[in-house]
């Protein structure tokens, strides 16, 4: 890892906290099971509540807002990465924290927090290896 090849670095992010409550069984669609499709399957539903935060003085202080309204809802976090091109400014969202339950795809992520291991200066770490 070389230090150098950053090409900026945002002092004060802009972050995202999507809450979401799950408001039961939703639409039914087909499972893709090879070629061919499966049985319609009922699939949980969610609303989400977003907000925007900016001035937040680092991620810990928007863990602890969020963790503070979440009143029982799972939450997501991330930061706002902005990207120029020539076509003009678009944003994207980095995740830092959480799974958004309505991503069809999305799988629970294995707890890592006890088995993280820190690497000399200068290693690029796999984060599957954690």
């Amino acid at each position: 890892m070389d230090p150098r090849d950053v090409g900026f670095e945002v002092e004060q992010p802009v972050y995202r906290v999507h809450f979401w409550q799950h408001t039961g069984t939703g639409y039914a669609f087909p499972q893709r099971s090879g070629a061919d499709l499966g049985p319609a399957v009922a699939h949980p539903s969610y609303a989400s509540d977003e907000h925007r935060l900016q001035e937040a003085r680092d991620v810990e202080e928007v863990l602890t807002w969020a963790r503070a309204q979440a009143a029982g809802r799972v939450f997501v976090v991330y930061a706002e990465v902005r990207e120029w091109t020539p076509a003009g400014e678009r944003c994207g969202l980095l995740r830092l924290h959480g799974q958004d339950p309505d991503d069809a795809h999305s799988r629970p992520a294995p707890d890592r927090t006890a088995t993280a291991r820190s690497a000399p200066p200068g290693t690029d770490v796999d984060p599957a290896s954690l």
